[in-house]
C-alpha cells in the first residue's frame, strides 16, 4: 500500500489505518499528493518493482 503525504483525496492517516487492518500488508509513503504516479513517477515505480520483485 502506499500513500501520498500531500494526498488531499486520501489522506495519509487513512492509508495506515487501511494498512494496520491488513495483516502482512506492507506501507509506504511518497512526498506527493494523491497522483503520485505522475508526480514522482520513478519513486513510485521503484517501489512498485520492489514489491513485485520481493
Amino acid at each position: 500500500m502506499t500513500a501520498g503525504t500531500q494526498d488531499a483525496t486520501v489522506p495519509a492517516e487513512h492509508s495506515r489505518a487501511l494498512h494496520a487492518a491488513i495483516a502482512h500488508s506492507s506501507y509506504a509513503e511518497i512526498d506527493a499528493g494523491h497522483v503520485m504516479f505522475f508526480e514522482r513517477p520513478q519513486e513510485f515505480t521503484k517501489l512498485v518493482s520492489d514489491f513485485l520483485t520481493a
